[in-house]
């Protein structure tokens, strides 16, 4: 799918206070420098603590409690309940690495995957039980695919299952700024925050499966060696010249401001424009059915044929030819005797494309003539005329023929997703730009054309 075009809108607005515009010019700095690169130690915000949800009750009420909100599909609530199990009750550590495995089942069934590995690997440091070890390899490896973290997942399974021998070169050190040292998972991770950079526009029109599908498609163009190195070097020059500019102070160049808050107007709209059409943009295969079936004349093959050709140089060798034909001669023979074509005299003159109406012919070119004569004829007949094309003069024989025939819905499935889509894009973008208008009371004057002056 295609981006959003920027939207450009002409109407005044009040200037933003300097304080406020700094602030944003400051957050945009980030979101930039994040995106390009120029970051390379993200963290994420520490996970927020579970919450206990029981009152009073032993520790085997409790267990009971977390099962009945497990088998209720309560998975969040469930999680919570184990957590309080394990903090209330006294647990050899055997108990408790199944009960941390537990917690990050629910968590995991809550589409918490972050939180879940997290549980994941206290359960295995807890206590090494073999009979877990196997579901705990499984459930990681689950947890990070859901996340899309294919690079942490590659040194995951360095550690575990049939990559166990498989030394971990996470900590390598590959680069080195001053004191700061860049490692192989910090390379890794970069580019895939580019290429989540790179998917986040689609997002709002594919499923999470689709997206995280062209996600490892895109991981594979980078995974060797050569394009890795292309990729550190231009994200060092990169980090470089970002730490020169900042340096040498160009965030208070008034230019370099200007550009920033055109870019912050830009992003903030896209952004808002990307959020409605992800909420208000629904298909389901009802939506994809009903549309094919209304425009159902548009997903048609067309009438195609196949043909023989036999070049010559003139009209009366032509038309001398089509004679020696009609007199008995073989058409094969015939074109392994005097055609000038010597690409489809070694495949006795069989063109391998198809041919359809109204259209150029294939190694012939545009002559619609012939293409009216070819779809008039009988299959297995040779024209009674030679026809001009800028080669020469083309005797044709029609080997068959197809008739115009309408598409399956799973042949063109992708194609009315991608026009169902942009249809509902162009309806919700229309809708929210009248209604902002009618909130911000937009009135738009029409131009005047300037009359011309008399000399």
């Amino acid at each position: 799918m295609n981006d959003q075009s920027e939207l450009n809108f002409s109407l005044p607005e009040k200037k933003a206070s300097r304080t406020g515009l700094s602030v944003v010019i400051v957050l945009l700095v980030c979101i930039m420098a994040s995106q390009m690169g120029l970051f390379f130690v993200m963290r994420q915000p520490p996970a927020s603590p579970l919450v206990e949800t029981t009152t009073h009750l032993n520790a085997e009420q409790t267990r009971a409690l977390a099962t009945k909100l497990a088998q209720r599909s309560l998975y969040d609530q469930a999680a919570k309940t184990w957590q309080a199990y394990i903090s209330h009750t006294s647990l050899s550590k055997s108990e408790q690495a199944k009960a941390l495995f537990q917690v990050a089942l629910m968590l995991e069934k809550s589409d918490q995957y972050d939180e879940a590995i997290a549980y994941l690997y206290r359960s295995e440091l807890t206590e090494d039980l073999p009979d877990l070890a196997t579901e705990i390899d499984a459930h990681v490896k689950t947890c990070f695919e859901k996340l899309g973290r294919f690079s942490a997942l590659r040194y995951e399974l360095m550690q575990r299952t049939s990559l166990k021998g498989t030394p971990d070169t996470a900590g390598k050190v590959i680069a080195e700024i001053g004191p700061e040292k860049i490692t192989e998972a910090d390379l890794t991770a970069q580019i895939e925050s580019m290429i989540d950079s790179q998917l986040a526009p689609m997002q709002a029109y594919m499923s999470p499966d689709q997206v995280l599908a062209q996600k490892k498609r895109m991981l594979e163009q980078v995974k060797t060696s050569k394009a890795k190195q292309d990729f550190l070097n231009s994200h060092l020059a990169q980090e470089i010249l970002y730490r020169e500019a900042v340096a040498g102070n160009l965030l208070q160049d008034a230019a370099v401001k200007s550009q920033l808050n055109s870019m912050t107007r830009s992003l903030l709209a896209q952004t808002l424009l990307k959020q409605a059409l992800a909420s208000k943009i629904n298909i389901t295969d009802s939506d994809l059915q009903t549309y094919y079936t209304a425009h159902q004349d548009q997903y048609k093959d067309p009438q195609k044929a196949r043909i023989a050709r036999l070049l010559t140089d003139t009209q009366d060798s032509a038309k001398a030819l089509i004679t020696d034909y009609q007199n008995g001669q073989d058409f094969e023979a015939l074109v392994l005797a005097h055609s000038k074509d010597d690409q489809t005299k070694a495949n006795k003159g069989v063109i391998d494309a198809d041919v359809t109406q109204n259209s150029p012919l294939p190694s012939i070119g545009n002559v619609p003539e012939l293409n009216k004569a070819i779809f008039a004829a009988l299959p297995g007949a040779v024209l009674e005329q030679p026809f001009q094309s800028e080669q020469g003069w083309e005797i044709i024989k029609v080997l068959s023929q197809q008739p115009e025939r309408p598409k399956t819905f799973d042949e063109v499935s992708q194609q009315v997703m991608q026009e169902l889509t942009q249809q509902k894009q162009q309806e919700v973008q229309q809708e929210l730009i009248q209604s902002l208008m009618d909130k911000y009371n937009v009135v738009i004057h029409p131009i005047q054309k300037k009359t011309d002056q008399p000399e």
